[in-house]
């Protein structure tokens, strides 16, 4: 409430500034190490525990997947149906009610 940030002291125009010290001299943040190599297995295993579950992650791409399926047939039933204006399949509202459904469906 005095102003301060967390870990910062107030400046005299009643800011905070950065400072890598607290108050009573501690240090708050470290050099942080860096690895050279391959990433391993565990470290992809905590990305995905991060998601939830693999059930999670396995439904988000399989929604995203079902996605670009349904839009992709979308378009090509658009352009199927555009091509083939005249034909029996598409001179009623089939046509439409196809092209709307693969809208809904996406």
């Amino acid at each position: 409430a005095n102003g301060a940030g967390a870990g910062g002291a107030k400046s005299s125009n009643g800011g905070s500034t950065s400072t890598n010290a607290t108050n009573d001299g501690k240090k708050l943040m470290t050099k942080e190490g860096m690895e050279r190599g391959q990433v391993s297995f565990g470290t992809y295993k905590r990305y995905i525990d991060a998601c939830g579950n693999v059930g999670v992650l396995l439904g988000v791409v399989g929604g995203l997947t079902m996605y670009n399926v349904v839009s992709t047939a979308s378009s090509y039933w658009l352009g199927y149906w555009a091509d083939h204006s005249e034909d029996d399949c598409c001179k009623d509202n089939r046509g439409l009610l196809i092209y709307t459904c693969f809208s809904f469906g996406g």
